[in-house]
């Protein structure tokens, strides 16, 4: 869909991290797989922030968590 709407910008990042997510067993075409946590709460580590299209550029390197709706406000105000 997005390729088709160039003026389109896809962002994907997570609000935490969790740790040690492991696939135990592949269940098949469709089905969920097995997985299991080697941890038991949310971490201070840094999750990625993934970015396309205009303005994507703009999410590299580390991006603090607050600054992703401040550059996301900034592309808005730019069309």
């Amino acid at each position: 869909w997005a390729e088709s709407h160039p003026d389109t910008v896809i962002v994907v990042t997570a609000d935490h991290e969790t740790g040690g997510l492991t696939v135990i067993e592949n269940n098949g075409i469709g089905v969920l797989p097995t997985v299991t946590w080697s941890t038991g709460g949310h971490t201070g580590v840094n999750v990625p922030v993934y970015a396309s299209g205009p303005g994507g550029e703009n999410f590299v390197g580390v991006v603090d968590n607050t600054d992703v709706y401040h550059i996301i406000k900034g592309l808005i105000s730019k069309t």
